[in-house]
Order: C-alpha cells, then sequence, then structure tokens
C-alpha cells in the first residue's frame, strides 16, 4: 500500500499449511480488503466518511441477477459506521483472523509479487488488524506493526498483527451450520449436482458489528462441501 498502494498477506504454519491470499488496496482515502481468489466478487470497503460494510460488488451482483442466480435483496450484507478516528493514538477498525486449526494444506501458491506471510501459532490464531490514526502509531509489543501508509486526507491505515493464543473459534463455526444460497461465491459449488461432494473449500464469516464498533471477518478453510 505504500508505493503501490496495496498489501498482500496471509497466515503460514511452520509445517506449510497457510491460509487464502487477502489484498489490501487503498484508492485516496478508501480502504478495501478481500480475498484475491474473490476479486471482483466480494469485499470489505472502509470509506473516507467512515460508512463500512461487507459487500458483494455491484458488478457480481448484477452478473448474478443477469444469470437468474437467486440474490438477496441487497448487494450488501452488513453495512455500519466505523468507530471515530482519535486526535492520539489509533483506533481498531477491523481484524481478519485466521484460526491456526482450519488453514488448508494447500502446495505453496506459485506468486511473482511480494506476499507478507505471517507466521500462524500452533494453536490459537493470528489476528491481522487494521487501524486508523491521525499520526504513525506504533502498537505495543507483542502486536507487530507489519505495515502503515498515508491516506489521502491525511490520516495513518496501520495494519499490525498479533497471536491469539486462546481463540475460540466456536463463533465463526457455530456460523457456518446454516449457509444461504445467496452467500455461496463459487459458480462450481453453486453449479454442483446433488450428493456431490466439493473438497479444498474455504468460507469467510464476520461478526455481528454496530455502528462505531471494529469488525472481524474469520477465514474458516480445508472444509469439504456436500450438496444437498
Amino acid at each position: 500500500m505504500a508505493a503501490a498502494d496495496k498489501l498482500r498477506f496471509g497466515a503460514r504454519a511452520s509445517d506449510g499449511r497457510h491460509s487464502s491470499l487477502w489484498v489490501a488496496v487503498r484508492s485516496g482515502s478508501d480502504v478495501y480488503l478481500g480475498v484475491r481468489s474473490l476479486a471482483g466478487k466480494f469485499k470489505l470497503s472502509l470509506h473516507q466518511d467512515g460508512r463500512a460494510q461487507i459487500s458483494l460488488t455491484s458488478e457480481h451482483y448484477s452478473r448474478l441477477s443477469n444469470e437468474g442466480v437467486p440474490t438477496p435483496p441487497s448487494r450488501h450484507f452488513a453495512r455500519w459506521r466505523m468507530p471515530d478516528v482519535p486526535d492520539a493514538g489509533a483506533v481498531h477498525v477491523a481484524s481478519v483472523v485466521f484460526p491456526s486449526r482450519y488453514l488448508r494444506p494447500w502446495p505453496p501458491l506459485q506468486l511473482s509479487k511480494p506476499v507478507s506471510w505471517e507466521p500462524a501459532p500452533e494453536r490459537g490464531a493470528l489476528a491481522v488488524g487494521l487501524f486508523y490514526g491521525r499520526q504513525l502509531t506504533r502498537p505495543e509489543p507483542p502486536t507487530r506493526l507489519r505495515f502503515a501508509t498515508r491516506l489521502s486526507d491525511g490520516r495513518f491505515v496501520m495494519i499490525a498483527v498479533r497471536n491469539v493464543v486462546d481463540f475460540d473459534d466456536s463463533q465463526a463455526v457455530d456460523r457456518l451450520s446454516s449457509p444461504h444460497e445467496e452467500y455461496v461465491l463459487s459458480d462450481e459449488l453453486r453449479n454442483a449436482r446433488p450428493g456431490e461432494v466439493i473438497a479444498d473449500c474455504a468460507a469467510i464469516v464476520w461478526s455481528d458489528v454496530q455502528d462505531g464498533q471494529a469488525v472481524s471477518l474469520w477465514e474458516i478453510t480445508d472444509l469439504s462441501v456436500h450438496r444437498n
């Protein structure tokens, strides 16, 4: 995001299991966050005026509608206002959390551009947090600052990582028990035949969030989906 306005990141365990590749992109004073493989379909948007939303992109939403795929009434799954940026220090606005036991045994990705692969703890989770401040603010250890950039309006966005050894993934896993068709972003899953099992799937779930709060997104990978 500094010169290129973009940060590519993910979590990787010592045995080679790793998360999807995530990308944070700055555009003026807006910041967008999403999974690289879902680019053009799904994103978290953090806008200059304080609006935040988790949404299908307008292009993907239109494509689904045009193809007759059932869609939700709105392309926005969640909308809220971010916390106010303080005069001193920084405020937490969002996190992407990678539970260590749900990292997947993919082969290493072959990438031509730099990626910040963060070491995942043996148990618990790795949390990648986004913070806003009016000055560049460094977190207290053991949280580790990994990236910072200045937005067009003068504010700073900082990305920091920390290990959450006592992480409880039950909230994220519980949300997988009642999936909805409109959350299916893979054409392969949507077109699967009844009884077919699709392996090596991933899911993104998020916390309930209200105005003035930070949102958490959890990536659960190494899943198999059975089509009813």
